[in-house]
């Protein structure tokens, strides 16, 4: 009985032990999964010089890396550094950019809705229009 009492203290203790370490390393898997960094390259089809690319595409890098504590950084290329503007939508469609910024027009024979984004006289009498336009329906 005192054998029994004492293999059962032992597995016990091994069980617990195998529980507690499992634990230890689910918990602290997503924790060094959330300390990897990554470097998005980006294209723009602005010029480094342009009020665009510093206003928007610099700010939203610098925005994306504070929220992030740096683990997500842009690496910015302005136009034609790495690809032309009307093959940005290609290259980032084939997965060599991970993003891009290009004018709607460049994308019209991909994109049928492009054509009213990109302009067309009148089509949004509302910031709010705009707004629904592109984020509401894509």
């Amino acid at each position: 009985m005192k054998i029994l009492t004492t293999a059962r203290k032992t597995l016990i203790m091994v069980g617990s032990a195998l529980t507690l370490g499992l634990t230890a390393a689910l918990v602290s898997a997503p924790a060094a999964a959330a300390e990897e960094s990554f470097t998005w390259k980006v294209q723009s089809h602005w010029p480094g010089s342009s009020s665009s690319y510093k206003d928007s595409l610099v700010r939203l890098k610098t925005i994306l890396e504070e929220r992030t504590d740096g683990r997500l950084e842009l690496e910015l290329y302005e136009a034609g550094s790495l690809f032309k503007a009307k093959e940005i939508f290609n290259a980032v469609s084939r997965g060599i950019l991970e993003m891009g910024t290009i004018s709607p027009a460049y994308a019209q024979d991909k994109i049928t809705l492009a054509g009213i984004a990109s302009g067309l006289p009148f089509a949004f009498r509302n910031v709010w229009e705009a707004a629904y336009f592109h984020q509401g329906l894509g």
